[in-house]
């Protein structure tokens, strides 16, 4: 007659607790590579924020005809495709073009704060500065390109 032998409450317990520790082991290894992606993830969106903007700004003063700051944080731009207005409400940054209704440029997952613009000395150019997610960029000049 054959004895099954299974395993003793000391080795369940021994295999229980190795099982556990290695678990254990592998979150505590894991945790900080998910949240560190995370972190760049929101990195990556800010600074694509961020380059979106300033892109959209500059095309509009390439093209300017006029531009004005009616309060420091908003930059009205005149020329071949109407009147655009830009300006930041509750961290988004809007685009209204020839008085219709605000498109976002940025998202609300974005905190884009403090946003200001101001003239230089030169009539046809500004200073913009602000903060996204609390850092702040700035000032950037930018330049009207003379139309022929």
């Amino acid at each position: 007659m054959q004895t099954v032998r299974g395993f003793t409450i000391l080795e369940s317990i021994i295999y229980v607790a190795l099982t556990a520790f290695l678990l254990g082991s592998v979150l505590v290894s894991v945790h900080p590579i998910l949240s560190g992606a995370g972190r760049t993830a929101d990195k990556i969106s800010a600074d694509a924020e961020t380059a979106f903007v300033v892109q959209k700004i500059q095309w509009a003063m390439l093209s300017a005809t006029t531009v004005s700051v009616p309060n420091a944080g908003t930059l009205s731009v005149a020329g071949p495709y109407g009147t655009l207005v830009f300006t930041n409400t509750g961290g988004i940054l809007y685009l209204v073009t020839n008085g219709s209704a605000p498109v976002a440029l940025t998202a609300s997952r974005v905190a884009f704060t403090n946003l200001t613009f101001t003239t230089v000395a030169h009539p046809s150019a500004i200073d913009m500065s602000f903060s996204v997610n609390g850092n702040g960029i700035g000032p950037l000049r930018m330049y009207v390109r003379p139309q022929n």
